[in-house]
């Protein structure tokens, strides 16, 4: 994981790091030796057994999924009513989990366990308190009721399988075919910006939630009127990316995402 690893020569010798690294300082219990350069490599994502798939940042460079990369830049801290809301709904929750669980509550949600699919599809683990806030985020975002005691079964609820997505102008219409897998959950709709024609997947951080299905509906849905609220009518060809996520409402458990696209027409 380092570029390069030199042994200086001059003890007690603070040097200046290369780019995307640290200032090297004496290593306690080796006077003598001090390392002078130190490339690195933090908060990548590695998926070799995945045809060498790398996201994330690496020193002072971005790996993107697509197999660009870029020069590392802070990201502006992004202020509106719905990161406003996430971030009050995280603090609120992992607040509870002190202020409302009891110790045997904590100890309950210790022992339990459920997966989910990261980015490259590899599955992580949330035990404890990232299971408990987890569970109860998804909860409140489809309008159930947060929970205190770990769900009775930890498996997750199928995705469900989506069709097309038709999002007509003059019709003002934004039907979303699907069929509902696991009709005994609710699913989280998730959509773009209208964006260029040209683009093929689009960052995550341009998703937002824009509502929730019932699975004892059959499709199609129309989510013209929950789209158009939250980023105004498409202009004629551009693409909309649609996401969805299945919740169980008794647990919180979500499903694999499912994604599907569509370009506006007349």
């Amino acid at each position: 994981m380092c570029d390069s690893l030199q042994m200086a020569k001059k003890p007690n010798t603070e040097v200046t790091p290369s780019e995307g690294g640290n200032v090297s300082k004496p290593i306690k219990g080796y006077p003598t030796k001090v390392l002078k350069e130190v490339q690195l490599f933090v908060f990548a994502l590695y998926q070799f057994a995945n045809d060498g798939l790398v996201s994330g940042r690496t020193g002072g460079d971005v790996k993107m999924r697509n197999g660009r990369s870029r020069k590392m830049t802070v990201p502006a801290l992004v202020r509106n009513a719905y990161t406003s809301v996430a971030r009050g709904l995280l603090s609120t929750i992992s607040a509870n989990w002190n202020l409302l669980l009891t110790d045997n509550q904590r100890r309950e949600w210790r022992g339990f366990s459920f997966q989910t699919a990261n980015r490259f599809g590899v599955m992580k683990t949330y035990t404890g308190k990232l299971a408990y806030v987890r569970c109860n985020t998804l909860l409140v975002y489809s309008g159930q009721t947060p929970i205190v005691n770990p769900p009775a079964s930890n498996t997750a609820p199928q995705s469900n399988i989506l069709y097309s997505l038709d999002v007509d102008l003059t019709a003002t219409k934004m039907w979303l075919d699907y069929f509902p897998i696991d009709t005994g959950s609710f699913v989280l709709v998730y959509a773009s910006k209208p964006l260029n024609v040209g683009i093929s997947r689009p960052s995550q951080s341009q998703l937002r939630l824009i509502g929730v299905i019932d699975t004892t509906v059959t499709g199609p849905a129309d989510l013209w009127t929950e789209y158009t609220a939250k980023f105004g009518v498409p202009a004629l060809g551009q693409r909309v990316f649609v996401q969805t996520k299945t919740v169980r409402d008794s647990a919180g458990i979500p499903s694999a995402i499912t994604a599907i696209d569509g370009i506006s027409h007349a």
